[in-house]
């Protein structure tokens, strides 16, 4: 898997690590999904897009839901408004 070699040559390879993310998540492993797209949110500054740390902070939003973490997800998208309160997405 291309993005495991990529990981294993730098483990704070954020495009890695949200594709990653992003990877656990269709396959339904949320939870997992999450701790990837954390460690991307951690070592993503400064974030020279901000579209992929909005798309990032609305994935993890929506792995809470998805494992009823109901009070995390809620924080998760406040954060992501607060953060991008004039977003595009989804529009």
């Amino acid at each position: 898997m291309l993005i495991c070699g990529e990981l294993d040559r730098g483990r704070n390879n954020v495009a890695a690590l949200s594709e990653m993310g992003a990877q656990l998540r269709s396959a339904g492993l949320y939870r997992t999904s999450n701790d990837y797209y954390r460690r991307a949110l951690q070592h993503g500054q400064p974030w020279p897009d901000g579209a992929a740390r909005e798309a990032i902070l609305t994935a993890t939003g929506l792995n809470y839901l998805d494992v009823t973490f109901g009070r995390l997800a809620a924080e998760t998208f406040e954060n992501c408004l607060k953060e991008f309160p004039r977003s595009q997405a989804d529009r």
